[in-house]
C-alpha cells in the first residue's frame, strides 16, 4: 500500500462516523411531527327534569308544589348570554263528576324564592324580577337570563317544593289539575 492509499484509507476511516451518521441527521431535521387541536362550538341545551308535579298542600283554595328542576348547558363558545322561558298552557280542572272546567288565566303562578343555583364556575343567571310570575297567561314569560359575556358551562336551578302555586276558585278534594309546560332556551342577550 503507497503512502496515498494509506492516507486515502486514514481519512475514510476518520471520516466513516461524520458521513454515517450525517444522513440520519437531516432526517431528525427534516421529519416533522405536527398535533393540533380543534375545539368546536357546541350546543345549547336545557333540560326539565319532572314528570309529573305533584302539588302537595292546599289551604285557602291555594295548592303548592315543585316545578322541578332546569339544568342549562351552553357549550357553544359565544358568551353572548341566554333566556329561558316558559309558558304552561290552560290549567284544566277535572271533578271527580267528570266535568271539566278551565282556571281563570293566572291561576298557575311560579315564586324563585329559595330556588337553588349550582354553576361549574360560570356567573350565575338572573331570575325574574317580582315575587310571582304567571305562567299561564297565555303567552312565554323569561324566567332565567344570562347576559353576555356570562352563560358558559352548565347551571342546574332545583325549584323548592312551594315554587308553584295553583289558585283554585272552588277547592274539592279529589279534583285534578293538569297542564303543559313549554320551556326554550334562546341564545343571545
Amino acid at each position: 500500500m503507497n503512502y496515498y492509499q494509506s492516507l486515502l484509507l486514514i481519512l475514510l476511516i476518520l471520516l466513516h462516523p461524520v458521513l454515517a451518521f450525517q444522513p440520519l441527521h437531516v432526517l431528525a431535521n427534516t421529519s416533522k411531527d405536527d398535533t393540533s387541536v380543534s375545539i368546536l362550538p357546541g350546543p345549547l341545551t336545557l333540560t326539565y327534569q319532572s314528570n309529573t308535579i305533584v302539588m302537595n298542600n292546599h289551604k285557602d283554595n291555594v295548592i303548592t308544589g315543585s316545578i322541578g328542576k332546569l339544568i342549562i348547558t351552553d357549550a357553544t363558545g359565544s358568551a353572548s348570554g341566554w333566556h329561558v322561558n316558559v309558558k304552561a298552557s290552560p290549567v284544566i280542572e277535572k271533578q271527580i263528576s267528570g266535568i271539566e272546567t278551565i282556571l281563570p288565566p293566572g291561576s298557575l303562578q311560579l315564586h324563585k324564592q329559595d330556588a337553588i343555583i349550582k354553576s361549574n364556575g360560570g356567573t350565575f343567571p338572573q331570575f325574574f324580577t317580582g315575587n310571582y310570575i304567571s305562567l299561564d297567561n297565555g303567552r312565554s314569560n323569561t324566567i332565567l337570563t344570562a347576559y353576555p359575556p356570562n352563560g358558559m358551562g352548565q347551571y342546574e336551578i332545583t325549584f323548592p317544593n312551594n315554587s308553584l302555586r295553583l289558585l283554585v276558585p272552588k277547592y274539592k278534594q279529589g279534583n285534578t289539575y293538569s297542564t303543559t309546560f313549554t320551556f326554550t332556551v334562546i341564545q343571545g342577550p
